[in-house]
């Protein structure tokens, strides 16, 4: 897929290389299978002792994006870090790093004491949504946080402390959104556009009319593989942000539903696996990924259908981007490690 829908782009910008993006995009697939295997081999349990390790190296890196030399501005925005020629995005080893840590801290809370143990737990959540924030990516930041408020749920907040959280965490979201948006008049306008759809399809909204577009000509079974008109510069970004509507031009509706049922079952899976493991940590850590994984696959397609604002995130395990490709097939590794642990 990331081939059909990378080719236009590379005509124009890679001086007609047609494999740029593919042969990258293989070279991460082949690290992150790699990855996989080296995470479903490892005791899940390892994860736990070295999480508090992973969860600061990764805000490290952030903060290398954030204040020093190897930070590249890409779009307005300073979320790249370049080591040895290659670009990665840190943000996708907090997911990582904020998901083991967090189980960690989650499995030794018995919530008896919201003073203690809930206002730490929501005090961390706050403070790895706004180091992301600061990065101005806001699909991130929502999606790590509601990820987490997940794990933190499950945890075992009792339902008093849950409207609680739901009342603190609206007026942080309210914030964030205040931060985002209306102190910048180009981020309003988009949530403007999304609010009064049919005002802006000339202007901010093309990308979504185009997106809409390819779902429409897509029709039942879809133009072909390779044969979508929409990745020709209509849609920004068609390998990676865009990459579903892609989809459901080429393979159609049986192929974009076909997609999102392979999804549901790798959700179902993972909530079985956190259902049956026995260890606290185990089946917060389960719940954590497959929540990762359940966020960034309804923003992407909800983006994509005009149900979202356009905020540009991948979806997981098909779009190109080496290092949201090699986390997230990590993270199924250690879905897999923790399956067979218990």
């Amino acid at each position: 897929m990331v081939y059909s829908a990378s080719v236009p782009t590379a005509l124009i910008q890679k001086n007609g290389d047609v494999y740029f993006f593919i042969s990258r995009h293989l070279k991460f697939l082949f690290l992150g299978f790699i990855m996989f295997f080296i995470a479903s081999r490892i005791h899940y349990r390892v994860y736990e002792r070295v999480s508090i390790l992973l969860y600061a190296a990764s805000i490290a890196l952030v903060l290398l994006t954030l204040f020093s030399p190897m930070g590249k501005e890409v779009n307005g925005s300073r979320r790249f870090l370049e080591l040895f020629g290659y670009r990665m995005m840190p943000v996708e080893f907090v997911k990582v790093g904020a998901i083991l840590y967090y189980a960690k801290f989650l499995s030794t809370c018995e919530f008896k004491s919201f003073l203690k143990e809930a206002v730490p737990a929501l005090l961390l959540i706050a403070v790895t949504a706004g180091l992301i924030l600061v990065q101005d990516d806001l699909s991130s930041t929502l999606t790590v946080a509601a990820t987490m408020f997940v794990m933190l749920i499950c945890a075992g907040l009792r339902v008093p402390e849950i409207l609680l959280s739901v009342i603190v965490g609206g007026g942080a979201v309210g914030a964030v959104f205040y931060r985002a948006f209306l102190t910048n008049s180009y981020q309003w306008k988009r949530v403007d556009a999304w609010l009064h759809q049919d005002e802006y399809l000339g202007t901010l909204n093309f990308q979504l009319r185009q997106s809409l577009y390819a779902y429409a000509h897509g029709s039942l079974t879809g133009v072909g593989l390779g044969q979508g008109i929409q990745k020709y510069y209509y849609l920004p970004y068609p390998y990676n942000d865009f990459i579903f509507s892609v989809l459901a031009e080429e393979l159609g509706f049986i192929g974009a539903i076909s997609t999102i049922f392979v999804y549901g079952l790798f959700i179902w899976a993972g909530l079985k696996i956190a259902m049956r493991t026995q260890n606290r940590y185990g089946a917060l850590l389960a719940i954590g990924i497959t929540a990762l994984y359940a966020f960034q696959t309804i923003i992407h397609i909800g983006v994509g259908t005009g149900l979202l604002p356009n905020t540009g995130v991948v979806l997981p395990l098909i779009s190109y981007g080496g290092t949201a490709l090699i986390t997230f097939l990590s993270m199924a590794g250690i879905l897999i490690s923790i399956s067979i642990s218990e």
